[in-house]
């Protein structure tokens, strides 16, 4: 039986360009009935009290999925770092990867008890079949 993910939360690694793509699958779940939230990667968030604004932004929204940008390689330890905190703030939540570098090593990234799902290649069908609850996602490769 299919188990809908809502909402989500998009949460890029890094900045610039390299999160524009967690707006557009924003919208694309939005559009296909999924309730989805973008925090774009800031000071702010992955400053001095990041664990903190991450934690209050979770609280808030509530996320039952939370999917973080991970498009260039340099930003892999800050994606790993989110995982992990994230984990401690709500082991609940499922934390899934995508974006270049999420695709190229995703058996690495899979096999840390942070990581929930890698979302590999283009991801605006694997995360919507995930966030929809589809049991078998194409392009999603589990931890499970």
């Amino acid at each position: 039986m299919k188990r809908p993910l809502s909402p989500v939360l998009l949460v890029g690694a890094g900045g610039g360009e390299a999160t524009c793509g967690i707006l557009y699958l924003a919208g694309y779940l939005r559009r296909h009935g999924v309730e989805a939230y973008v925090q774009l990667c800031d000071d702010e968030v992955i400053g001095p009290r990041w664990a903190d604004r991450l934690a209050s932004l979770v609280a808030r929204v509530r996320p039952r999925v939370v999917g973080i940008s991970l498009k260039w390689f340099h930003h892999v330890a800050r994606a790993v770092h989110l995982a992990k905190a994230l984990r401690e703030i709500d082991p609940e939540i499922r934390i899934a990867l995508g974006g270049n570098t999420a695709s190229f090593y995703w058996r690495e990234l899979v096999s840390l008890d942070c990581v929930d799902d890698v979302v590999l290649g283009d991801g605006e069908g694997p995360l919507l079949s995930l966030c929809q609850g589809d049991e078998s996602q194409p392009n999603v490769v589990s931890r499970a």
